[in-house]
């Protein structure tokens, strides 16, 4: 007998989109070399900063989050990172990170002032104050030292990138090409 394991529905996120430039490109690269086994790098296009998560939307929900994020009022700005962060905690992460250093403030004021209200529209609540990051990888396995050594010894990259736009996220039809798809 041949089981059909469905898909679970696509994940939905409001995210702002970075503009990975060259250095930052080589910095992921050049990591990537040194990494220990177990962790999953985004490719560049699919680097972001979450707004607000939404998990699993209706086909109603989407064109109203849409509708929301297109009114924001956004212009393009660049930020530079300030440290790599295992989170949600060090003790059971589940991303490796790049908190911000220039540019911090304002995503954080920027975050503040649109997740509580991006997930209200589909009835959720915010749970915890805005921490301005964007990941870089995942492990494949919860928490693992090895990791965690890796991470502490990286230095963030030395560049700046440029914060384009605010729009939403979801699940790429194709993984192996890139985890998300930008959905305007």
């Amino acid at each position: 007998m041949t089981r059909i394991q469905k898909k679970p529905p696509p994940n939905w996120f409001a995210a702002f989109a970075i503009e990975p430039t060259a250095a930052m490109r080589a910095w992921l690269d050049t990591i990537a070399e040194n990494a220990p086994l177990g962790v999953v790098f985004f490719k560049p296009m699919d680097l972001h900063i979450t707004v607000a998560f939404f998990g699993a939307l209706s086909s109603e929900q989407v064109p109203v989050l849409l509708q929301t994020i297109g009114k924001i009022a956004f212009s393009p700005f660049s930020i530079e990172f300030g440290e790599t962060r295992a989170l949600p905690s060090r003790k059971r992460f589940s991303a490796l990170t790049l908190t911000l250093g220039k540019g911090r403030d304002k995503v954080a004021k920027m975050m503040g002032e649109h997740e509580s209200s991006l997930l209200a529209l589909v009835g959720k609540r915010s749970r915890r104050s805005p921490l301005p990051h964007m990941t870089f990888a995942r492990p494949k396995k919860r928490s693992d030292g090895e990791i965690l050594s890796w991470l502490d010894q990286l230095n963030p990259p030395d560049c700046s990138v440029i914060i384009k736009e605010i729009t939403m996220y979801t699940r790429s039809d194709n993984r192996r090409q890139s985890l998300f798809k930008r959905v305007n």
